[in-house]
């Protein structure tokens, strides 16, 4: 439905982090191997997980009979604090640390660096 957001990868993708992360991995590997990236092309993975924070923010609303108010904070802080924020912060300094100290520079080897 979606020709731009591989949802069937992205779901085979979470399922195995969680059971073989090793798999995921190898994959990853190979499409590093064959495209010299190693962030996915598509935005399925973020807009899956924003999904499953929506609904856990439901069942917290549901199960604790929340106001309607307190419920759009829940989502707000669960997508914009505990999503978007932490992991904005995570990923620059994980990056900044990588790109810094990870590097390794060759003669042969094209020249490498961590994507943000």
């Amino acid at each position: 439905k979606y020709p731009q957001m591989d949802l069937e990868y992205t779901f085979w993708q979470m399922v195995y982090l969680c059971l073989d992360p090793k798999r995921v991995y190898k994959n990853t590997s190979y499409h590093k191997q064959t495209k010299n990236q190693w962030a996915r092309d598509d935005p399925a993975f973020t807009v899956l997980c924003v999904c499953f924070l929506f609904v856990a923010a439901v069942a917290y609303a549901v199960a604790f009979r929340v106001s309607p108010g307190l419920f759009l904070r829940a989502v707000g802080g669960a997508v914009l604090i505990d999503f978007a924020l932490t992991g904005v912060i995570v990923s620059s300094v994980t990056w900044a640390v990588a790109n810094r100290y990870l590097r390794v520079s060759s003669m042969h080897g094209v020249e490498q660096e961590v994507e943000w």
